[in-house]
C-alpha cells in the first residue's frame, strides 16, 4: 500500500538521521527528515527549504516569522528561493518541527500560528480566503514526551490542542492547521464555514472549526494526504492525487467542535451569499468544508 510506502520511507529517513555520525546534530536531523521526507512525495515544483523567515504583509513594523520548514509555491521564483527571507505569497506550507512534543512544544505551536496570521494581510471575498490563512502551518514531531505507563498520550495532545485553541486563537484563520507526531497520530483543523439554523440542537446560525484527531497505522501518510488536499485548494491539478491519498492512506478522526458568530468570521459581503452560496452553490471555495 501507498500509506506503508510512506511510512517505511520515513523509518528509514528517520533512522539515518538518527546515525551516530549525526547525532551530534539531532536537531538539524530531525528538521533533514522532515524535509527529506516531504520532498520525496510532493510534486516536484513544491520546493522544501529550511530555517526560512517569512516576511510580514501587515501595517507597522511587523516582525519577521522563523520557521523551520517552508514549502514553496511552484510560482516562487527560483532565485528568490535560496533567499534567507521569503515573500508570504511565496509559501505553499510551512511547519515548525521538534524532536520530541510535549505540552510546551505544542503551545509555542498555537502561539506562532497566531503570529504568522497576524502578521499576514486578510485575504477577502470567499469562505476560503476569510476562514483560512493563505497557507497552512502546522507542527511536525518525531514522538512525544508522554512515556510513562500512566500517560495518555493521544489524550494529552488533544486536550492541549483545545485549550490553546480556545485561549490564543482569535479567528479561524490563527488556528494552527496541523499537527503529525509520528508515532502517535495527526490532528487537523476543519472549517466549516456555514452551519445552518437547527442544524445543530440549539444552535443557530454559525460558523465552525474542529481539531480532528486521526488514528491509523501510518500518521506520516495521513499527513501527506491531509497536505495534498489543502494544495488542492489553490492548485486544482491535485485534487485527483488528493482524492486517492484519502482513499488509500486510511485514518478515522473526531474532535470537538468550536463555533464562532458569522460577524466574527466573515466580511459582510461574504455573509450576504452564504445562504445561497454554501455547500459549494458558489464553487469550490464555497464548500461545506476545508
Amino acid at each position: 500500500m501507498v500509506a506503508d510506502k510512506m511510512g517505511h520511507e520515513y523509518a528509514r529517513l528517520r533512522a539515518d538521521a538518527a546515525t551516530p555520525a549525526r547525532i551530534q546534530q539531532v536537531g538539524h536531523g530531525a528538521e533533514a527528515t522532515w524535509v527529506q521526507f516531504l520532498t520525496e512525495w510532493l510534486p516536484p515544483g513544491y520546493e522544501v527549504g529550511r530555517r526560512k523567515y517569512i516576511l510580514p504583509e501587515a501595517d507597522g513594523d511587523g516582525d519577521e516569522f522563523e520557521t523551520d520548514i517552508v514549502v514553496f509555491a511552484p510560482s516562487y521564483p527560483t532565485a528568490l528561493r535560496v533567499q534567507e527571507r521569503v515573500l508570504a505569497a511565496g509559501v505553499a506550507a510551512a511547519f515548525s518541527v521538534k524532536l520530541t512534543a510535549d505540552a510546551a512544544g505544542l503551545r509555542e505551536a498555537a502561539e506562532s500560528a497566531v503570529k504568522l496570521s497576524r502578521g499576514l494581510k486578510p485575504r477577502n471575498g470567499t469562505p476560503r480566503s476569510e476562514m483560512l490563512r493563505p497557507f497552512p502551518f502546522g507542527y511536525l514531531a518525531h514522538s512525544h514526551s508522554w512515556t510513562s505507563p500512566a500517560s495518555a498520550p493521544w489524550d494529552n495532545v488533544a486536550r492541549n490542542l483545545e485549550l490553546n485553541d480556545e485561549t490564543l486563537v482569535q479567528h479561524p484563520r490563527e488556528s494552527l492547521d496541523v499537527v503529525c507526531i509520528a508515532d502517535l497520530g495527526m490532528w487537523n483543523q476543519m472549517y466549516l464555514p456555514y452551519i445552518p439554523n437547527g442544524a445543530i440542537p440549539t444552535a443557530g446560525v454559525s460558523a465552525s472549526t474542529a481539531m480532528i484527531g486521526s488514528s491509523g497505522p501510518q500518521p506520516v501518510a495521513m499527513l501527506i494526504s491531509w497536505l495534498y488536499e489543502r494544495l488542492s485548494l489553490t492548485n486544482p491539478a491535485l485534487t485527483g492525487l488528493a482524492d486517492g491519498f484519502r482513499l488509500t492512506t486510511g485514518g478515522q478522526g473526531s474532535g470537538p467542535q468550536r463555533r464562532w458568530p458569522l460577524d466574527a468570521v466573515f466580511t459582510a459581503d461574504v455573509r450576504s451569499q452564504l445562504s445561497h452560496k454554501a455547500y459549494g452553490g458558489g464553487g469550490p471555495d464555497w464548500a461545506t468544508s476545508f
